[in-house]
C-alpha cells in the first residue's frame, strides 16, 4: 500500500515541491519553454509537475495522477482544475 499524499504546511517536501511548482507558473520559464518548440505549454508543464511530485515523493506517476483526481485538498492546493489532470492521463497512455 502506497502512502497517499497529504500536502502539509510543516512538511519540507512539501514545500520545496511548492516553490518548484511556482517556478513553471512564470512568465519567463513559458518562454523557456515556448522557444524549445514545445506548442502545448499547459499540458508540457502540468506533465513536468506530475514528473516532479513523483520524483520528490519517491511514487509512480499513476499514483500521483490518481491522487490529483481523488482529492481535494490536492487540487487546491495545486490551484488547478481536475481537466487538465484528466487530460493528462489520456496522453499518459501514449507515453
Amino acid at each position: 500500500m502506497k502512502t497517499p499524499l497529504v500536502p502539509a504546511e510543516e512538511d519540507k517536501r512539501w514545500d520545496f515541491v511548492r516553490n518548484v511548482l511556482g517556478i513553471f507558473e512564470q512568465r519567463e520559464v513559458r518562454k523557456i519553454v515556448s522557444k524549445f518548440g514545445i506548442k502545448q505549454l499547459d499540458r508540457t508543464t502540468t506533465a513536468l509537475k506530475i514528473v516532479i511530485i513523483a520524483m520528490c515523493f519517491g511514487t509512480d506517476i499513476t499514483f500521483v495522477i490518481s491522487e490529483l483526481k481523488a482529492k481535494a485538498s490536492l487540487k487546491e492546493w495545486e490551484n488547478h482544475d481536475n481537466r487538465r489532470y484528466n487530460q493528462f492521463n489520456g496522453e499518459y497512455q501514449l507515453v
